[in-house]
This record gives C-alpha cells, sequence and structure tokens, in this order.
C-alpha cells in the first residue's frame, strides 16, 4: 500500500513545504529541460527543490502532483531510510568540496533523522523504514500490517514501518559513512557512535541476522537468493551457494562501517576473523556474482528456465540482472573499497568491484559510474556519466512509458531476478540500453532503473532530486567535473 499524506492532516507544529500552484507536469514537457542549465545551475536548483521533499525529521519524501498542476500529496515514505542516507552522503560531499555552512547544516539535520529511524524502534540496531504521523497511519489503514508499529515517549503521535531489507541498510549506512568526517556536533556524533555500536553488536548477537522484533522477518547475511520459496519447484535443483553472494557483500558493508566510525577492535576482529574467515564471505562473493547469475546463465539454470517459463525465454546478458541489488553492491564497495585499508583485501574488493561494473560500464548511470571512478580511472564512464547528468530534468518528473509495441526496438522476453513473483518475472526488453530519455525511470532514484525495461515509471511524481545531487557531487569532489560545468 503506498503512503499517502492528505493536505488536511498537516499539523501546524510541523514545518510543511509544498510545491510551487499552478506547475503542470507531462514527460514530454519535462524531460529535456534540463539541458537548458549548466550542471552546477541545475544542481543549484535541485538542492532548493529538495527542501520540498523533507516534510518531518529531515527525512526523504516524493511529490505526487495533481495532473493539472498544483501540489497533491507526499509520498514514497517506505524507502525514507535509504533515500535519506543518500541525500546525506550527497550533502557531506558538497561540503567535502565547496565548504558550503549550508550543507553541513543539512548533513546533520538528515543525520538527526537517520537518528530518529533508529530511536523509535526501541532496539539497539534495529532502524524502521519510515516514520509517518499517527493520523495518517490510522486513516490508511495501516495498523493492520504487523509491520506497522506506534511510536511512544518523545515519538507519541507517530508511527512507524519495519520489515527491513538490505536496501535500507545499505542507503543508511551510506550516508552515515560519507559524513562521519564531517560531524561538528558532539552530540550527534556520540548519537551516531552509539547506533553504529548497536547494528554491531545486533548482528553479533544474532549470528549475522538483523531481526525485526515486531513482525518477526529479519535480515540473514548468509541467506542465498536461489534458495527462497518464492521460486517454481524447478529451481530447487540448481546447485545453490553455501552463501548469499549479495547478502554476504551487504553483511561485510555493515560491519566495516560500524567498525570504522566506532573505532571498536571488537567488531573489526569480527569482520576479519568471523565473517572473512570462518564464514568465507570473500569466497561466496568471489565465487558467486550478483544473485548467482552465473547459476542462472549455466546449462542447469537455463534448463529451469526454459521448463518454469519457456524456451525463448533468455537468461544472458546484463539485462536480467537485479538493478536494486547492483544499485546497493555499487555503495557498499564504494565504502568497501575506501574504507579498507589491509592491502590484500582492500585488493579483493576492488577486484570484486570492477567485476560488478564491467557488464553495466555502458548503461551511462552517473551514479554507479561515479562510485566506480572514485577507485578507477575510466574516461568512458567519466563522458557518459556527464552526458546523462546534462539530460537529466530539471524537475524530475519521469512520467510512465509503454515501448513494447515500438517496432523500431529490437527485444526479446527475459527473466528478472528482481521480481518476487511469476506474473511479473517474465518481461520484454531492449537488446541495447536505451537512450536516457526512453527509459522507464524510478521517481524516488533514478539511477536505481534498468535501461532495458520497456515500460514502467509513474505518472505525475517527483523524485526528491537526490539522485542528481548524489551523482553530481560524487563527481564534483573527484575533480571529474568542475564549477563552471
Amino acid at each position: 500500500m503506498r503512503l499517502i499524506l492528505i493536505l488536511f492532516l498537516v499539523k501546524p507544529c510541523l514545518s510543511w513545504a509544498s510545491s510551487p500552484a499552478g506547475e503542470s507536469y507531462s514527460r514530454a514537457s519535462v524531460l529535456f529541460d534540463g539541458t537548458k542549465l549548466t550542471l552546477s545551475q541545475k544542481a543549484a536548483l535541485m538542492q532548493k527543490r529538495s527542501e520540498n521533499h523533507r516534510p518531518w525529521f529531515g527525512l526523504i519524501a516524493s511529490i505526487v502532483h495533481k495532473p493539472e498542476g498544483g501540489f497533491d500529496r507526499y509520498d514514497g515514505f517506505s524507502d525514507s531510510a535509504i533515500w535519506t542516507g543518500v541525500y546525506t552522503a550527497a550533502q557531506a560531499l558538497r561540503y567535502q568540496t565547496t565548504g558550503d555552512p549550508d550543507a553541513l547544516k543539512l548533513m546533520e539535520e538528515s543525520l538527526w533523522g537517520l537518528a530518529a529511524l533508529h530511536e523509535i524502534t526501541g532496539v539497539p540496531g534495529l532502524i524502521a523504514r519510515c516514520i509517518v504521523p499517527r493520523e495518517l497511519a490510522d486513516q490508511e489503514g495501516f495498523f493492520g500490517d504487523s509491520h506497522w508499529q506506534l511510536g511512544t515517549g518523545k515519538y507519541e503521535g507517530w508511527a512507524w514501518r519495519g520489515m527491513l531489507t538490505n536496501d535500507q541498510y545499505d542507503g543508511y549506512l551510506f550516508g552515515l559513512a560519507a559524513a562521519w568526517p564531517y560531524i561538528t556536533s558532539s552530540r550527534l556524533r556520540q548519537r551516531i557512535k552509539e547506533i553504529a555500536a548497536g547494528m554491531a553488536e545486533h548482528v553479533i548477537a544474532n549470528d549475522l541476522r538483523i531481526i525485526d522484533w515486531p513482525s518477526g522477518t529479519f535480515i540473514d547475511f548468509r541467506g542465498n537468493f536461489l534458495d527462497q520459496h518464492h521460486w517454481p519447484q524447478v529451481f530447487r535443483r540448481l546447485p545453490v551457494a553455501p552463501l548469499g553472494p549479495a547478502n554476504s557483500l551487504h553483511g561485510l558493508h555493515l560491519m566495516k562501517v560500524c567498525a570504522w566510525i566506532t573505532g571498536d577492535p571488537r567488531f573489526e576482529d569480527y569482520y576479519l576473523r568471523k565473517m572473512l574467515k570462518e564464514e568465507e564471505f570473500d569466497a561466496a562473493m568471489a565465487k558467486y556474482q550478483s544473485f548467482g547469475m552465473d547459476i542462472l546463465r549455466g546449462p542447469v539454470g537455463r534448463g529451469a528456465v526454459a521448463l518454469a517459463y519457456g524456451k525463448d525465454v533468455k537468461t544472458d546478458g546484463p539485462g536480467i540482472r537485479s538493478n536494486v541489488a547492483t544499485n546497493l553492491s555499487h555503495m557498499a564497495f564504494y565504502d568497501l573499497t575506501r574504507l579498507e585499508t589491509y592491502p590484500d583485501l582492500r585488493a579483493f574488493y576492488r577486484e570484486q568491484f570492477k567485476k560488478l561494473h564491467d557488464p553495466v560500464q555502458n548503461e551511462a548511470n552517473s551514479f554507479w559510474d561515479f562510485l566506480y571512478t572514485s577507485q578507477f580511472e575510466n574516461s568512458g564512464a567519466v563522458d557518459r556519466a556527464v552526458d546523462s547528468l546534462a539530460r537529466f530534468p530539471e524537475r524530475p518528473v519521469f512520467g510512465a512509458v509503454d515501448h513494447t509495441g515500438n517496432p523500431s526496438i529490437k527485444k526479446r522476453r527475459v527473466l528478472r531476478v528482481d521480481y518476487l513473483h511469476d506474473s511479473e518475472r517474465i518481461r520484454w526488453h531492449a537488446l541495447k540500453p536505451l537512450p536516457f530519455e526512453k527509459r522507464a525511470l524510478h521517481p524516488g532514484f533514478a539511477w536505481q532503473h534498468n535501461p532495458y525495461d520497456l515500460r514502467g515509471g509513474w505518472d505525475f511524481e517527483e523524485g526528491s532530486g537526490a539522485d542528481y545531487l548524489i551523482a553530481y557531487w560524487l563527481g564534483r569532489s573527484q575533480g571529474r567535473i568542475k564549477a563552471e560545468d
């Protein structure tokens, strides 16, 4: 169920923002308006617009506009943790690059919002996906879902959602790691340090899992993607890995960031001796890439796919990967490669980072490209990243697209591993990545899309701009983009 905030729910005691009245949005009118501005001018405009997307606690939300123009409601709260983390990282990089005190102010405000996501759960190490007003939760009937809980104490009058997944932790940690060197408030530094310690302690105490106590769900950093109940029975005979490669990566990311922030040798020891030695997470990552795609592409995997879905369904090519997982893995490897001090281990992370990025290097994904060029020189990646930022619209309202009937686009049927239901798992894909202006873009985060998808997107929903800002400031911080560009 999508979270909706109707205007009459607004509380006078809160600071609310609305979209400029009278603006109307369509894909045709919005998509290429970004080419009128320089990259830096667009970043300044996007920064200003992003302030409309932080309705409470400094947490990020998207905005839905009325078809005729004007603000309708806030939306997209269930991903507050990940996108607020990304926004925090963007402000940290902006401050690192420019020394702008406004960037520092917004970075610390966002960190307090991330701290609220942790504090409201009452469980050390457990974060909420989002926080919403109690009235909203009541009106929408959220409490029929066991993932929703009432806030208590200072959070009375608010509700929060659990149902945690790796993406929320990866984005959250990405923000903490980027901001940590620049925090000036001693109280905030202590709070972030306590949160990081709580996460590490939680994972250790629960045998490499994070337990969402209200609903009983959990994140298992040793879980394997193919060994899940929602795949057809024929997949049971596939030779699955003993550890899940992506989950192994997320677990290492969490423990490394927490050990670095806290400086606690216990967490570094657990990361080095338990996770990398006893469990051999590095071996799982090296052998099995991106949700076990090597298994699906092998002869047994291809046979299982043909039997379950048809002989014409393809399992080769980069388009079948999980774009969500690829996005998260880029963030995780970015942190691991820059924080790891052991030369051999850092070299291993760099090697795996390169294996991750090579299949997507021609997709002109500015975020992934600039994360990658933080470690590797690649002029082609820089050129493609800058080109996509130049095409990025001034107002990120992308709209829905459907190219399935377009005879000029060559296509094929493929298996999509990031869809959990059979009705959605088989998709028509383009043979080559679509041009940026034709893509089905995610309004919450444009870089978390699959450029081969022929249909998708949302009408009238405006993203926060965190996607443009994080890619732009990554490029600026590396000197790949100049202030005058």
